[in-house]
């Protein structure tokens, strides 16, 4: 079944002024849309400069160019690392130095006779025995009758408190939160400028607005006549004069409520700082009250508690005064106890020096007793001494006669002896005289070699310093080609560095002509970019014209349906069928 609806159609259309205004910029672009690509036919790229390029022939030339300095300090320095040295040799040959004598054959002809003792000796004998010493002193344990006491102090140090006990300081002073301050400092933002914004300035505003939109409707009527006076009344030319018209006066209005917006925003914010000034200040004013107030009863309490802690701190100093009694109690019952000990231990000591002097006197018996036992046991030694001696005088009488025997041989052996030692003497004489001649032989020789010696260091030294004479050439030459070398590189470096400065000047000139290309590249592409910008800037202005809004709204009801119909008129006389009795169940 089809149901009943209603059908709304919305159509914006152009104004009737505007049309021809569009449909330039369509036959603009079109036409804009045709125009072949215009290509940039100037330079672009700066080339090298003058002196860009002399610097660079300049450094091609100094690197093709040879280094004749250097050239020269290599000969010279392979010429003296190709220098041999001199071969230094000595003239001097070494001669044989030889000795003619060949030593004699010395040798003695004493020959010794034998000597002999015909003592046998006697065994000596010594009758003395030692006999024991004994010791009959015993000792005695000596002990001390003095028992150290113990030595008490009666001083116990009693307990020192102080009665003070610090009070908390409070002032019962509450000054302003910081939520105050925070509240009363706050920014100020859109709510503040709406609540202290004058409630004129709307009716202000309005007022001159209107007072613009009259001064346009007077112009308008200006801006017709000039159009009939110059044949475009009704033409594209009014219609853009009447379309910056209304630009204007609209920038007018929008200008007028701007400023009047601004003069009332500022006004407000002025006002704001005012209050917010006024509001700090209050708040600061109280709570210097508050602090004074608080100082004073601060005050109040710290000197109350400065009084409780003056008294604590007597009564601090009595206990301690107390205490000090009772110490000085307890150290005079301990020096009494100390001296009572001294005088015990004098007593005791006196007992121990009684028992030390009688060990004494029993020691100084017994060691008489000892010394009368050595006195007898040293005669009975000098006895056996006495007869030791007389068997070695009986010894010694045998010894003598024996030894006079051997001193008789021993005088026959010496004259022996003296008359080899003669023949030994001549003979060694003889052999010192050949020794002698020889001897200035060999100093004639060592004579004429050292001569030959001498030669030949004297050309020895000759051919060094020939050589040291050499080497310093040598040395002079590397030196020089040294030298020659830093020439080279100076020159190199202020060759660099002219043609670095030319180069320079060369880059400074390019840069300039390249910043020109760009500029005059530039100019071109606002040139080719300035007929689409006019026509963009023309196309947002029409946009801001309003388009003509026009609907249609349709409305439709169902058609009516046969069938629904005939199925309806059945029912109704079967209804009334029903009534009449006409079905058989109706009235019964």
């Amino acid at each position: 079944m089809i149901q009943s609806g209603t059908t709304e159609t919305y159509q914006s259309r152009l104004p009737k002024y505007a049309e021809p205004y569009f449909h330039n910029i369509m036959g603009r672009g079109q036409a804009l849309s045709y125009e072949d690509y215009i290509p940039y036919e100037a330079p672009r790229i700066a080339g090298f400069s003058p002196e860009q390029l002399g610097a660079q022939a300049g450094y091609k030339a100094l690197a093709q160019r040879g280094m004749p300095l250097m050239d020269k300090a290599g000969e010279i320095a392979s010429y003296a690392a190709q220098g041999s040295p001199l071969m230094a040799a000595s003239q001097y040959q070494a001669g044989p130095i030889q000795s003619q004598y060949g030593g004699s054959n010395i040798r003695s002809r004493f020959r010794g006779a034998p000597v002999r003792s015909t003592f046998g000796g006697a065994p000596i004998q010594n009758q003395y025995q030692a006999g024991p010493i004994r010791s009959t002193f015993g000792g005695m344990p000596i002990q001390s009758q003095y028992q150290a006491g113990p030595i008490q102090n009666q001083y116990r140090a009693g307990p020192i408190r102080s009665t003070y006990g610090a009070a908390p300081i409070s002032t019962g002073v509450q000054g302003w939160s910081p939520q105050e301050y925070l509240r009363a400092g706050s920014g100020f933002g859109g709510r503040e400028a709406k609540q202290y914004m004058s409630p004129y300035l709307e009716n202000v505003m309005e007022r001159q607005q209107k007072k613009a939109f009259d001064r346009f409707e007077e112009g308008k009527a200006g801006r017709s006549a000039q159009a009939i006076k110059s044949g475009a009344f009704g033409g594209s030319r009014q219609a853009v004069g009447d379309f910056l018209a209304r630009r204007g006066i609209s920038e007018e209005l929008g200008d007028i409520e701007a400023q009047q917006l601004e003069k009332g925003y500022s006004s407000a914010q002025q006002q704001f700082e005012r209050d917010r000034a006024a509001k700090m200040g209050a708040l600061q004013a109280g709570d210097t009250g508050q602090l004074a107030l608080a100082k004073q009863r601060a005050q109040e309490q710290i000197s109350t508690e400065e009084a409780k802690r003056q008294a604590a701190s007597q009564n601090l100093q009595a206990q301690i005064a107390q205490q000090k009694a009772f110490e000085a109690s307890g150290s005079q019952g301990l020096q009494a106890q100390i001296a009572q000990q001294k005088a015990l231990e004098a007593s005791g000591s006196q007992s121990l020096q009684a028992q030390i002097a009688q060990m004494k006197g029993l020691s100084d018996a017994d060691s008489r007793r000892l010394q009368a036992q050595i006195a007898a046991e040293k005669a009975r030694e000098a006895s056996g001494s006495q007869s030791l001696q007389a068997q070695i005088a009986q010894m010694k009488g045998l010894s003598d006669a024996d030894s006079r025997r051997i001193q008789a041989q021993i005088a026959q052996g010496k004259f022996g002896q003296a008359a080899g030692q003669m023949d030994l003497e001549s003979q060694i004489a003889r052999d010192k005289t050949l020794q002698a001649a020889q001897q200035y032989g060999l100093q004639a020789q060592i004579a004429q070699d050292k001569a030959m010696q001498q030669q030949g260091r004297m050309g020895l030294d000759a051919q060094l310093a020939n050589q040291k004479a050499m080497e310093a050439a040598y040395g002079r030459g590397l030196k020089g080609a040294g030298l020659l070398g830093d020439l080279t590189k100076q020159e190199q470096a202020l060759d660099m560095q002219r043609l670095k400065g030319l180069s320079d000047v060369g880059s400074q000139r390019q840069q300039m002509m390249q910043r020109a290309y760009d500029t005059q590249y530039e100019d071109f592409l606002q040139q080719r970019e300035y007929p689409y910008e006019q026509l963009e800037r023309f196309s947002n202005m029409m946009q801001g014209i309003a388009p003509q809004r026009s609907w249609t709204q349709q409305m439709y009801s169902p058609r009516p349906d046969p069938t629904s119909q005939l199925f309806q008129t059945g029912l109704g006389a079967y209804g009334m069928g029903r009534g009449m009795g006409m079905f058989g169940g109706g009235g019964g």
